[in-house]
């Protein structure tokens, strides 16, 4: 509990340095969460954190939960479903992690359909804009010579995701309890620079994304940029260098308001 109230109580003198951060910790203020949180919620929130490996889901639920994130290697894969809480105030949130290695389709298929059908709060549909990083994938395959990543190897796992969305759009039938739908865009110290094409490409209403999301595009949906670390792509390829410690930490902000807010829907 102590990690994510520290979280919230940290806007306040985050905001001093950033605007963006002093109008969420007024929001939060005139939310009143604390106190309308007591009241409404009291159950536990399944947010279900669905997408390939390699976009960064582990990493992301480990950045939610602490104030100082350890990178995890790339080399790590997640084999099995594990849930971590996350508690704000009286709430609290499993956030499920599910492993997105192609091999790992029953397991998927399991939690959706078998442990979490009808009792899913939200999906978190994790993407990084075909940045992905894994142990199938070396620093030749991904960067070039001129240390930028491969625009083939962007398309390639960009697809990866759709075909990951798919998959579990197939299974909606399961996942009607969400309350929402939330696309989390990791590793945007990576592609900050081109901020305005990737997120039209995540929100927009005529590219493949929104095609692909079918029967979910009846949930509310929202885009939330994120980076969960800052480093560098497959250990070599810079960073944009417009995305630092003080973004993070509002990005990180932004999306636990985004969890709250997805909680008190009726």
């Amino acid at each position: 509990m102590a990690d994510v109230v520290t979280t919230l109580a940290t806007v306040k003198a985050v905001s001093e340095h950033f605007d963006e951060a002093a109008r969420l910790a007024e929001w939060v203020q005139k939310q009143k969460w604390y106190g309308r949180l007591r009241d409404i919620l009291r159950a536990k929130h399944n947010f279900l954190f669905l997408g390939p490996t390699g976009v960064g889901k582990s990493n992301l639920i480990e950045s939610l939960r602490s104030n100082v994130p350890v990178d995890i290697d790339r080399a790590i894969r997640t084999l099995d479903s594990t849930t971590k809480t996350l508690k704000v105030d009286d709430t609290v949130f499993n956030l499920v992690d599910v492993p997105g290695d192609i091999g790992k389709a029953d397991i998927r298929l399991d939690v959706i359909r078998r442990k979490y059908s009808g009792a899913v709060t939200a999906v978190v549909n994790v993407a990084a804009y075909g940045y992905h990083e894994h142990a199938g994938g070396t620093r030749r395959d991904a960067v070039t010579l001129k240390n930028t990543a491969k625009f083939q190897w962007l398309k390639d796992h960009q697809r990866e995701e759709l075909n990951a969305t798919r998959e579990w759009v197939r299974e909606f039938a399961h996942l009607r309890s969400a309350k929402g739908l939330i696309t989390v865009v990791t590793k945007a110290d990576l592609w900050r620079a081109d901020q305005d094409e990737v997120l039209d490409y995540y929100r927009g209403s005529a590219g493949e994304y929104h095609k692909e999301l079918g029967a979910a595009r009846t949930l509310p949906h929202t885009v939330v940029p994120y980076c969960s670390i800052i480093k560098k792509f497959y250990d070599d390829c810079p960073h944009s260098g417009l995305f630092d410690d003080m973004d993070r930490a509002r990005v990180r902000y932004e999306l636990i308001r985004e969890f709250l807010t997805v909680a008190a829907r009726d």
